[in-house]
């Protein structure tokens, strides 16, 4: 966790205790819910585990140090004697654990459970309307790659002809402008040849330019300025060959391809978990 968070969040935690303390619950359940999300903004520690509504899950084993908030040393010979971790097994910086019990009861003090409850039904009611589009549209894309495989020796039967079919096309458009073709091909390499050629020229005036010293230094420079100044004009002349007007090129199409089978998204994705947080989080506001 970020010291200069850590300090935000015990300044911001005393702020609490005094508006607490002077009677104005309301306030001060705003802003221990802060405090709680600013926790969660600041922390990236690897935590003990995260529970459903009927068990506990562990967390991923990746190696680093597992953060637990104890109220007691005997739950640290608790956690350790059920989970048998396989790393270090540390204490957080902040009585995280105090902090929600605290605002659990506040909640309850303040009949905010309502408020949970109703943010609870509306967030389930939005993760199972995204999980019914999501499955829907899963579904349907299935639907549509299973019809591309039970199809696919047809279409490719069918790019067969088509192959043959515009091949004959490009031949007799070959036939008809392959001698234009030709010609323009031929004079874009003329340009290409003679345009390289003056660049290389020119950079070899600059760079003699570049050493010109001593006796008439000036008149041999205005020299070579002029040379310089003649290539460059030949380099203005050169023009692009324009591309021969002619009927557009027939192309061969693609040889059919069974793209890859779509995969069902992860469960939190179906269900769209960051928006239906967002939601519950703005009701609980």
């Amino acid at each position: 966790m970020d010291i200069k968070k850590l300090a935000d969040v015990k300044d911001r935690f005393a702020d609490y205790e005094k508006i607490f303390n002077s009677g104005e619950y309301d306030k001060a359940a705003d802003i221990l819910s802060a405090i709680l999300e600013r926790i969660e903004e600041c922390t990236d520690e690897r935590k003990a585990g995260t529970m459903d509504d009927t068990f506990v899950k562990k967390s991923d084993m990746d190696g680093r140090p597992i953060y637990i908030s104890l109220n007691h040393v005997m739950e640290y010979y608790v956690y350790a004697c059920y989970f048998e971790p396989e790393t270090d097994v540390l204490c957080t910086e902040l009585p995280v654990g105090e902090y929600y019990r605290t605002y659990g009861s506040l909640c309850l003090k303040l009949s905010k459970f309502r408020r949970a409850e109703d943010a609870f039904k509306k967030a389930d009611d939005m993760a199972n309307a995204n999980l019914s589009n999501s499955e829907a549209e899963y579904q349907k894309d299935h639907d549509s790659w299973e019809y591309e495989r039970d199809n696919l020796e047809e279409a490719r039967q069918q790019w067969v002809k088509d192959v043959e079919e515009k091949q004959k096309e490009h031949d007799e458009w070959l036939a008809v402008n392959g001698a234009a073709i030709e010609e323009w091909n031929a004079k874009k390499k003329e340009y290409n040849d003679n345009k390289q050629k003056l660049e290389y020229e020119l950079k070899r005036l600059q760079e003699d330019k570049g050493f010109i010293e001593g006796f008439m230094a000036g008149a041999k420079a205005a020299k070579k300025d002029k040379e310089i100044m003649n290539v460059r004009i030949e380099l203005s002349r050169l023009a692009l060959p324009k591309e021969p007007i002619m009927p557009k090129e027939p192309v061969i199409p693609p040889e059919p391809a069974l793209r890859r089978e779509p995969e069902k998204p992860d469960y939190d994705i179906m269900i769209g978990r960051n928006d239906v947080l967002d939601t519950f989080r703005s009701l609980m506001a």
